[in-house]
């Protein structure tokens, strides 16, 4: 067993700086004992493994409220939108307030790396389960980078397009 298995199985999460919490479902002795001898024998990389799960986590976290201001503006824009088109085919209707800031304006004020993660989250968004695949890929690599050059996540966002492009030929044929 690998140790991301075992984290996996077991829950395990960090507890302190030195310590970690495992949640283990009702198991016989015997198969208690194992996972007890593991964890005692591989703390330090279960350990490790935890916190930089964690730390992809923060990272994942960061950016994901980065576009989450994205995604509320777009709300924003098609509640206007509604609302406009309910004032014009009524009489009595009040005008909507227009939102303050636009889609694009709000985009703009993004770095390379969090409009990276808005392209493939798209991406990982779609109904198509292979374009999501590809999608949620991307975002993982958008998160484990640590470059801050923009052509980096250009050359991700590339190979994402690619990917799909790619699919959808093999698709057609």
């Amino acid at each position: 067993m690998t140790v991301e298995e075992f984290i996996r199985k077991t829950n395990a999460v960090i507890y302190d700086e030195t310590h970690f919490r495992m949640y283990l479902p009702a198991l016989n002795k015997s198969e208690q004992e194992y996972y007890e001898k593991y964890a005692k024998k591989f703390k330090t990389q279960i350990m490790e493994a935890l916190q930089k799960k964690q730390q992809f986590e923060v990272r994942e976290n960061t950016l994901y409220c980065a576009i989450k201001r994205i995604y509320h503006i777009e709300r924003q824009w098609e509640d206007y939108n509604y609302l406009f088109q309910q004032f014009l085919n009524s009489d009595n209707a009040r005008k909507p307030k227009m939102p303050s800031v636009t889609v694009r304006e709000a985009v703009s004020r993004l770095n390379s790396r969090e409009y990276a993660y808005l392209l493939a989250d798209r991406y990982a968004q779609s109904g198509n389960f292979d374009k999501a695949e590809i999608g949620e890929e991307a975002k993982k690599k958008i998160v484990i980078s640590e470059s801050s050059l923009p052509e980096t996540y250009s050359d991700i966002i590339s190979e994402m397009k690619e990917k799909w492009l790619k699919y959808c030929e093999k698709m057609k044929h």
